[in-house]
């Protein structure tokens, strides 16, 4: 009987989705196109394409750059697991990440909607897009993710954090917890607003660990997520403090690279 009755229901949604489809017809948030025919909310099959993840060969599981080099033959890429000439001159705190984009084309439409233009109704369709990659789930399942925090003049400009929307997407798709440990206790000037060379010393000192962490078992993996790496700098400041109050497996997931 329940299951007649779940079933029921699935059918009523189908058709209820239809028929709003037909009167009220659904387009890409990004070329415009109709997207009745997609699984997807806000994107059609031909963005979706755009938005495959990065080939996981010749990046850097240290810091996720695309690490490539010279040598006399021509190009030559990192072997399998090894860190790029970046990631050993800057010894970040973190010990890899994870990175599902390239900064550029249209994952950086996606990311600039999110955080500049209200996105979070992106957030139906990151889950989704997630979920169709299982190393993602295998990578997030039974750790703590940890947003990256914003200051609440900025939380208050905002009126959301996206990395905080990007944690929670990501709890979805593996079951891990997203408990915000961090705190931001100083204002800086936004890091794209500067120079790579700046923005080191624009995030020294401007997180805390906050009461959450009280009674976290510090032998836990944790994960600091956010929308884009560019210098490192952010989520080496937050792996540092973490370091410093006992969390030694401290590990990033961000939606790009760039």
């Amino acid at each position: 009987m329940m299951k007649l009755v779940a079933g029921f229901w699935q059918w009523m949604r189908r058709m209820v989705s239809r028929s709003l489809d037909f009167l009220y017809p659904r387009y890409c948030v990004f070329c415009l196109q109709d997207i009745r025919a997609t699984d997807y909310l806000h994107i059609c099959q031909s963005c979706r394409d755009a938005l495959m993840p990065r080939n996981s060969m010749n990046i850097c599981t240290h810091c996720g750059a695309l690490a490539k080099g010279f040598s006399e033959q021509g190009v030559f890429f990192l072997q399998k697991g090894a860190s790029c000439s970046y990631c050993r001159k800057r010894n970040f705190r973190f010990r890899r990440v994870k990175c599902l984009w390239n900064f550029r084309g249209l994952p950086r439409e996606w990311i600039h909607q999110l955080k500049y233009y209200n996105g979070e109704y992106l957030m139906a369709d990151l889950e989704k897009i997630l979920s169709e990659y299982s190393e993602w789930y295998e990578y997030l399942a039974h750790a703590i993710l940890i947003p990256v925090p914003l200051h609440w003049r900025r939380h208050w400009q905002r009126d959301y954090n996206q990395s905080h929307l990007i944690a929670h997407a990501m709890a979805k798709i593996s079951g891990a917890f997203v408990i915000p440990l961090l705190s931001r206790c100083k204002f800086s000037h936004s890091q794209t607003e500067l120079a790579r060379c700046e923005r080191w010393n624009n995030v020294q000192g401007v997180f805390t660990v906050n009461r959450r962490a009280r009674g976290i078992d510090r032998s836990r993996r944790v994960i600091l997520v956010d929308d884009v790496l560019t210098t490192g700098a952010t989520l080496h400041e937050c792996a540092t403090i973490l370091h410093e109050n006992g969390f030694e497996r401290v590990d990033v997931a961000v939606l790009a690279h760039g």
